[in-house]
């Protein structure tokens, strides 16, 4: 309950006098009868701010007497009393609301603190990686330039000895003096040209691995769906949708909980109106993540993708790898299949396993279905 009395008993007689002839008067509510004097056992609603006398509110003179005595007591009249409560019992789903909502942006603000961890820890890797190849290459080139000057001194010396005998050569022999000096100097153009040309072969090299390097990274957070139905969509915008769509139905039955904003492109591998592309034949779904991190959850959770829905099975998911790596894939699938090829016991299956660029024939345990399958 909530008060404010305003009749409590003064024992200052000039005061009560005092309040007594400056006219002030309280009008009850209930009866409609004002009280003029400052003993009147008076209430006030501390909401609606009404007056009612302790008798129409059924107040006995002892807990009148309470409420005045105490402050936190609180009193409402009647028609307040539900306002007030619904209004406590409001403040409190807002507080258990805010409770609620803090800990989504604590949680998240921890999941972005980690994601920018990791992301800084792979930058930094990265960093490491370009100083590693831009510190062979300074020593490269220091080695080439050692060979050339190297060379050059030599040559130097060469020509300087070769300088002495003309001294000693006899006037009537200058045009085989000639012939002579011709062929010295070739040969030490020939070993300069060789040695710019290793120079040159060290930079094309340098250059390829660094594009090789940019190219995985541009690939990394991508992955391409194989066999998924084209949408027959009659624009490119709705058959696009349908392909976002179809995609994060496929990353949610494998549990992963990828969302609209874990996507950044979704796209079509080819044209759409290719005419040597089978009418039944599918394009490749490309799916690029915003992060590393959701395309290594979905990688992890392929095992799932035998206990999927109906419309899913078929599907395979792998990773964009570059041509390089593409290559070296299929010599690893290709030597894999040899191996298995030349187990006569059919015990064990040969496969490949691991991340682009990183990639191993593994040996595994045939299955008992795999076992009755070979002659």
């Amino acid at each position: 309950m909530s008060r404010q009395s305003r009749g409590s008993v003064s024992k200052d007689k000039d005061k009560d006098k005092g309040n007594d002839e400056s006219g002030e008067a309280w009008l009850c509510v209930g009866c409609k009868k004002e009280f003029k004097e400052s003993s009147s056992r008076m209430l006030e609603c501390e909401r609606c701010e009404s007056h009612h006398c302790s008798k129409c509110i059924k107040l006995t003179d002892s807990e009148y007497d309470l409420l005045n005595s105490r402050k936190d007591l609180h009193w409402y009249c009647n028609k307040c009393e539900s306002k007030v409560f619904k209004s406590i019992h409001l403040d409190k789903e807002i507080e258990q609301k805010l409770e609620v909502f803090w800990a989504k942006v604590e949680d998240r603000l921890l999941q972005i603190n980690q994601e920018f961890e990791y992301e800084k820890q792979v930058t930094q890797t990265k960093i490491q990686a370009v100083e590693v190849v831009l510190k062979d290459l300074r020593e490269d080139m220091n080695n080439v330039k050692a060979a050339v000057d190297k060379q050059l001194v030599q040559k130097d010396r060469e020509l300087k000895e070769l300088s002495t005998k003309v001294n000693e050569i006899i006037e009537g022999e200058e045009g085989e003096w000639t012939e002579v000096v011709k062929k010295q100097v070739s040969k030490s153009l020939e070993l300069v040209s060789d040695n710019i040309e290793v120079v040159q072969n060290n930079i094309h090299q340098t250059r390829a691995e660094a594009d090789e390097q940019r190219d995985r990274e541009n690939r990394r957070n991508n992955v391409i769906l194989y066999n998924v139905t084209e949408s027959s969509g009659s624009r490119a915008e709705e058959r696009n949708k349908d392909d976002a769509t179809f995609s994060l139905q496929l990353f949610n039955s494998l549990q992963v909980g990828v969302s609209e904003e874990d996507l950044v492109r979704v796209f079509r591998l080819g044209k759409w109106d290719d005419p040597n592309r089978p009418s039944t034949a599918s394009r490749p779904l490309m799916v690029q993540f915003a992060s590393y991190s959701v395309k290594n959850l979905v990688m992890e959770s392929l095992y799932k993708l035998k206990n999927v829905d109906q419309k899913f099975r078929g599907i395979n998911i792998g990773h964009d790898m570059t041509p390089k790596e593409r290559s070296e894939c299929k010599k690893l699938v290709s030597e894999a299949k040899q191996k298995e090829a030349d187990d006569s016991s059919g015990e064990y299956i040969y496969r490949v396993r691991g991340y682009p660029g990183k990639m191993r024939i593994v040996q595994l345990k045939a299955r008992r279905s795999t076992l009755v399958k070979r002659p």
